[in-house]
């Protein structure tokens, strides 16, 4: 019994020692692996290579296309029953290769190609777009761990101010010096800060496994990441906050919808392309006759090896008013993403007018804030130490200490709600080419 004990008791220290030595995450890690084990970012990159084997598709049709033909058919001709033979010959045995190339469908094809490479073009941008949505994602859920983190640290210090204030209300209730109501008040906010300590560690545990699933690692309970608030705040510095030059039409967002704005032009260009006539050369070469050529004496019997060689043309002369309506529709689709691109340039505008104004007051708010925290920290010692004189109340001193504690929990979720903002902001202005401000 002793030795497996103590065997226990050895695994459990090397468990902890292995949990200790697991070291902290920082932000730059965290991304990196969320990029590599992302699901989205690999269906975006399946998307590109999609999409640049339909352009090949594509290309691949303005070739030549040749194909083997073979068949045999009987087509009986008596004067009482059968098709005239003038035109069935009884029926025909082929057996040849074909060449068809298309020599002109009106510029179709061309329209279509330029299409295949705005869509291309576009799911390089969606790809950008996925990345740096994921980017912003795990920064966020990080942020809010560190937070997570250091509101677990502020409810265990008001819990231990709690405790030590509940020793020593207990002692001087001993010594008959305060009331036992004293005990009774100091314990129930005790029990609470406990309540709240237990509810940031619960809090903690599920912004974690946020961030562990966005990074597409098994979930661990241990994990612990590196880094402050405050310097975050600091790195990120003023730059946001100015007008960027170009802003917002070198953002991802405006560039896609100017995307969709000339692959809706194009649609209306193939409408009206419709107009025009389509001409094909076909070519083929091989065996082909006829069961009246066949029933022929060997002597009298043409070879039936050959070639022949066409072009036709088509050319629509009326369908009812069809293409017109097509046009009509495509220039009304095109008319609606011009306005919907307004509409995106303007929210743009918007959002980032309103985020700098809401980081620059969230800055405004932490300094008041800081001065506050000052403020409570002088006020709790002293109402304490007067308590102590018995020169006030317990009321007062747990008031002091609610003070203190709120005040910091404010001041946390300030910092942590600028930091929030300012990766939101840095969201917003992320041009096309990736690399953000």
């Amino acid at each position: 019994m002793i030795p497996t004990l103590v065997c226990g008791v050895l695994l459990l220290g090397a468990g902890r020692a292995i949990a200790q030595a697991t070291p902290a995450l920082t932000l730059e890690q965290a991304v990196v692996l969320a990029k590599q084990n992302s699901l989205k970012l690999h269906v975006s990159e399946n998307e590109l290579r999609r999409s640049t084997l339909a352009h090949s598709e594509l290309g691949a049709t303005a070739l030549p296309q040749v194909s083997v033909k073979a068949g045999a058919s009987y087509a009986p001709d008596s004067r009482s029953f059968g098709y005239d033979p003038a035109i069935t010959d009884g029926g025909q045995l082929n057996g040849q290769l074909a060449v068809e190339q298309n020599l002109y469908d009106g510029g179709v094809r061309r329209l279509k190609s330029a299409q295949l490479g705005i869509d291309l073009e576009r799911l390089q941008a969606e790809h950008r777009l996925t990345e740096r949505d994921l980017v912003a994602e795990v920064k966020q859920q990080f942020i809010a761990l560190l937070q997570a983190d250091r509101e677990l640290v502020l409810q265990r210090q008001s819990a231990g101010q709690l405790q030590g204030y509940f020793d020593l209300v207990r002692s001087m209730n001993a010594g008959g010096v305060v009331p036992y109501t004293d005990v009774l008040k100091t314990q129930v906010d005790l029990a609470g800060a406990e309540v709240a300590q237990q509810k940031a560690h619960a809090a903690r545990l599920g912004t974690m496994l946020t961030l562990e699933s966005l990074m597409g690692v098994p979930a661990d309970t241990n994990l612990t990441v590196r880094g402050s608030l405050d310097s975050l705040v600091i790195s990120y510095g003023d730059s946001l906050l100015r007008v960027l030059p170009g802003y917002p039409a070198s953002t991802l967002e405006l560039h896609n919808a100017t995307l969709d704005v000339r692959r809706s032009e194009l649609d209306v260009q193939i409408a009206r392309r419709e107009r025009r006539p389509l001409i094909d050369l076909t070519v083929d070469a091989g065996y082909l006759s006829s069961q009246d050529n066949l029933a022929l004496p060997a002597g009298e019997r043409y070879t039936g090896l050959g070639f022949s060689a066409g072009i036709t043309a088509a050319l629509p002369l009326y369908n009812g008013g069809a293409t017109r309506i097509r046009i009509q529709q495509a220039e009304i689709a095109a008319e609606n993403l011009r306005l919907q691109r307004q509409i995106v340039e303007r929210s743009l505008n918007s959002q980032a007018q309103t985020l700098r104004l809401q980081i620059q007051s969230g800055l405004q708010t932490l300094g008041t804030l800081r001065q506050t925290i000052r403020t409570a920290e002088q006020n709790y010692l002293l109402v304490r130490s007067t308590y102590a004189g018995g020169g006030t109340t317990a009321t007062e001193v747990l008031s002091a200490q609610q003070m203190l504690r709120d005040a910091n929990l404010a001041d946390l979720e300030a910092i942590s709600a600028i930091v929030q903002l300012r990766i939101q902001l840095e969201q917003t202005l992320t041009p096309i080419g990736g690399t953000q401000p």
